[in-house]
């Protein structure tokens, strides 16, 4: 009876060492997938399956004629329009914020993927009033602005 040994195989896949247990000559009599040691890749839990987070950015404006708050996508404000210094930009259920900056820019980091409700918070001198938008935010993704304009 021939000896058999055992041994350790390492595997490259989706830029990520992964290990598979060769158990041949070790009790088991086969070969271990790597995809029983580490899951498909699609599964929930496996280390594959987590998306790469996304990001909001854009910059809060008010327009000096009609008073009306814009959310654009980026760029200092245009002719007739002033950036709103101070408003929150957050996403509760992620227990992310920020506030608008000097410029009125604002940029939310590490935002996990899928449909997400920012709420949009106006500072004390312009009333304080909130407004909430649902926003789809793709895996790895930057969003500019507030897509959807219809509030919930």
């Amino acid at each position: 009876m021939a000896s058999r040994q055992c041994g350790l195989v390492v595997v490259w896949r989706l830029g990520v060492v992964a290990a598979a247990l060769l158990l041949a000559g070790c009790g088991a009599g086969d070969v271990a997938s790597i995809d029983s040691f580490y899951g498909t890749g699609t599964s929930p839990g496996s280390v594959f399956s987590q998306s790469l987070p996304g990001r909001l950015v854009g910059d809060i404006v008010q327009n000096t004629t009609t008073n009306h708050i814009l959310i654009l996508a980026s760029g200092p404000p245009a002719a007739g329009e002033t950036a709103v210094v101070g408003a929150t930009v957050a996403i509760a259920a992620q227990k992310l914020s920020t506030t608008t900056a000097a410029d009125g820019t604002y940029d939310i980091e590490n935002v996990a993927p899928g449909n997400v409700n920012v709420t949009i918070t106006l500072p004390t001198a312009l009333g304080g009033s909130s407004a909430t938008f649902l926003v789809n935010v793709q895996p790895g993704a930057t969003v500019s602005g507030i897509p959807n304009t219809n509030s919930l």
